[in-house]
């Protein structure tokens, strides 16, 4: 089955009415068979149980949805589980999903380019889902949507082959789930000044579009332009959400939703270093990209869905999903790493465009059931994705021998033209059942099951082709089967003890001498810890303790070079730990520590070594904030943030690369006026700390320093 587009695409005229929407909901306000075999009886009961954390003014989540796509407790999901809400990002002035995921336990983000980051968990990258349904390699290294468009943000660490069968990535799952449309009016406006001119605007309003609430919509609108620390850059974004929801009955839902969203801006990839692998001295503002070098994205993403809630508290729901984006990346950038006798490099300059194409579907059916006495629960659905790629592109002659001190008088400042001289397609499908169920095999036990069934495959061909059927298949795997298995105790009504494992697989392109292609490599995560739910369920904490054995990795064959056997192995092992939610009166934090090392288990050179160090051994992340209820200083909030982190760095041939181990330290202090409009300033980095956010990835990009002292000052009204 193939998502219908012609169904989906216009739905892009939502976005075209973006402002109507939000212009609506403001007037809206205003107005004879055989005996059955016995059986032991089965019953089906309802459980409400709300993930959703808009409006809670809380740093923690009783629930959440990515794990089984039902609501589930935190506390009863056998794995580790970290959700930052609504309340944290518009507490700390988060925009982007690097400055989410900067601050989540256990996650390191490394920028990219400026626009977009690699995100890594448990020594691996993450995989995403966007309201619950997986895209393929869609995380790291791809522009991500404003963070003003979500409730919330999902993430389970480690492998999650259950519901997203195969990715490149074992390392964890993202899951970023939208605002919904609500039936009660509400509107919001936040104005933003900060540091090298960061300008930004946001407007989000929501309520009933008919008199009952049984249709009703929500607009949000952003605009934001930022100059950078480092020299001529700068970035724009424009972005514009709706949606809506009609209940067709009481008891089912039509949903639509639009996205739009520009992105305009310069890129930076860092410093290169000497070819002894020297950093040169340079100040943190300096970039060695071309002043006239441009970033230019527009992302688009529709979604439909249809969710009809039985009576016994079962739910049925199908959702599909289209989403293209729009790049162009036209730069000049060092190619080389500095000559130290002369100080001078090379320089390339490119001009490529491409154009992704994602369809998605999604369907389940879960709920919670009676048997013996005790709940269970059970979901049962069928996903699918198809990913089209297409670029196209040229490149300029290399530059050699430019100063890298005297860069901007020098020929790689000069803009060429660059005519398009080849390209490629790529497909990638893929599609799966899953199921999971949960038994309580008696009131402190319950037992968690499932797996998935995966079809996987891929096929690309260059533009011209370079054979006459021009496409080449890649990596495939049919009928694959991917387990998943836990236990949890309830040791008290408060605690709870678990065990788990999971599986993800990779397929594999390489071949051995026979000219087999290697079966998929296997991430294989073992997890146990504790969880615990306090104070009616405002604090949550864990402990975790886990081990990811990626085997079947590429192992050089000695007796046939060219050749590899199925026989390499890496061990990661770590430890999260993680408390969020409100400990006392007026205060809401969110504390996180991870502890990770990794090596190789077998490996044709490298095998007893560290598998990477770009991760830190240890970490850890801080925010907290108390607002004052009462007294002279009612109506104040102040709050802090830090982010430790030891050495990294050292890896491979770039190893005298080393980032010492630094912290950073925010605060921010705010003031509310009133219940509609309030006032904060924030200041991050405060004592200036002068560290690379990337250091030793290559000798020419990805050394990049990591944001200077800044401020921002916002103001918020609300209704």
């Amino acid at each position: 089955m193939q998502c219908d587009q012609s169904a989906i695409v216009p739905l892009r005229r939502v976005m075209l009415a973006g402002v109507s929407m939000a212009t609506l909901l403001v007037v809206a306000h205003a107005q004879a068979a055989e005996p059955p075999v016995s059986l032991p009886e089965i019953s089906v009961t309802g459980e409400t149980l709300n993930a959703e954390t808009e409006g809670t003014g809380s740093y923690t989540s009783p629930a959440a949805t990515l794990f089984g796509k039902l609501p589930a407790a935190v506390k009863e999901i056998p794995g580790s589980v970290s959700v930052i809400t609504r309340q944290v990002m518009d507490d700390w002035n988060m925009i982007t999903l690097q400055d989410a995921l900067s601050q989540a336990t256990g996650v390191t983000a490394i920028p990219n380019d400026g626009t977009q980051a690699q995100y890594n968990s448990r020594s691996y990258g993450m995989n995403v889902m966007f309201n619950g349904i997986p895209s393929y390699n869609a995380l790291s290294g791809s522009q991500q949507f404003d963070l003003s468009v979500y409730d919330r943000i999902e993430i389970l660490r480690g492998t999650a082959g259950m519901l997203t069968g195969t990715d490149p990535n074992p390392g964890g799952t993202v899951n970023l789930v939208a605002k919904r449309a609500r039936k009660a009016f509400g509107a919001s406006a936040t104005a933003s000044y900060g540091s090298w001119a960061n300008t930004r605007g946001v407007a989000d309003v929501t309520g009933p579009l008919n008199a009952d609430g049984s249709l009703r919509g929500r607009a949000v609108i952003s605009s934001q332009h930022n100059n950078y620390f480092y020299d001529h850059a700068s970035g724009d974004r424009k972005l514009a959400y709706g949606t809506l929801e009609y209940d067709v009955t009481p008891d089912t839902t039509l949903s639509v939703t639009a996205i739009v969203q520009q992105d305009r801006a310069s890129p930076f990839y860092g410093i290169p270093v000497y070819s002894n692998l020297v950093i040169p001295n340079t100040p943190r503002s300096f970039n060695p990209v071309a002043p006239w070098a441009k970033n230019h994205t527009d992302s688009y993403e529709q979604d439909i869905g249809l969710e009809h809630r039985f009576d016994n508290g079962w739910v049925a729901k199908a959702q599909a999903r289209w989403w293209e984006r729009k790049f162009r990346f036209n730069d000049g950038y060092a190619s080389s790493s500095i000559n130290p006798a002369t100080d001078t490099i090379s320089y390339s300059k490119r001009d490529s465009t491409y154009n992704y194409v994602r369809q998605n579907l999604d369907m389940y059916v879960g709920g919670p059931f009676t048997l013996f006495g005790l709940t269970h629960n059970a979901v049962v659905g069928y996903n699918r994705e198809r990913y089209l790629s297409n670029n196209a592109g040229g490149t300029a002659p290399v530059l050699t021998s430019i100063p890298l001190f005297g860069i901007e008088s020098s020929r790689a400042w000069e803009e060429p033209a660059i005519a398009a001289t080849s390209g490629g397609k790529s497909e990638t499908f893929q599609e799966g059942g899953y199921g999971q169920l949960r038994l309580k095999i008696a009131e402190p036990l319950t037992l968690v099951g499932g797996g998935r069934l995966a079809y996987f495959t891929t096929k690309s061909r260059s533009i011209p082709p370079s054979r006459p059927t021009g496409w080449v298949q890649g990596a495939r795997r049919d009928g694959e089967f991917v387990p998943y298995g836990g236990v949890i105790v309830d040791a008290t009504k408060e605690v709870a003890l678990y065990a788990s494992v999971a599986q993800i697989f990779i397929p594999q392109t390489t071949t051995d001498h026979t000219g087999r292609t290697l079966d998929p490599r296997y991430g294989t995560q073992y997890e146990t810890g504790v969880k615990g739910a306090f104070l009616d369920g405002r604090l949550n904490a864990s402990l975790a303790v886990f081990q990811i054995e990626d085997t079947n990795r590429a192992f050089a064959d000695a007796a046939h070079p060219g050749y590899y056997l199925q026989m390499g192995e890496v061990r990661s092992r770590g430890v999260d730990a993680e408390v969020t939610g409100s400990p006392l009166p007026g205060v809401e934090l969110t504390a996180g520590y991870s502890y990770l090392f990794n090596t190789y288990v077998k490996d044709a050179t490298s095998q007893g070594m560290n598998f990477s160090n770009w991760f830190p051994k240890h970490s850890v992340k801080l925010l907290a904030m108390h607002r004052i209820q009462d007294g002279p200083l009612e109506g104040f909030n102040y709050g802090a943030g830090v982010t430790a982190v030891t050495r990294t760095g050292g890896n491979g041939s770039n190893a005298a690369l080393v980032q010492d181990a630094y912290a950073l330290v925010n605060a921010q202090i705010g003031y509310a006026f009133s219940k509609t409009l309030s006032v904060s300033l924030t200041g991050n980095n405060l004592f200036d700390e002068k560290y690379f956010a990337a250091l030793g990835r290559s000798t020419n990009t990805y050394n990049t320093y990591g944001t200077p002292r800044n401020v921002m000052l916002a103001l918020t009204a609300r209704m």
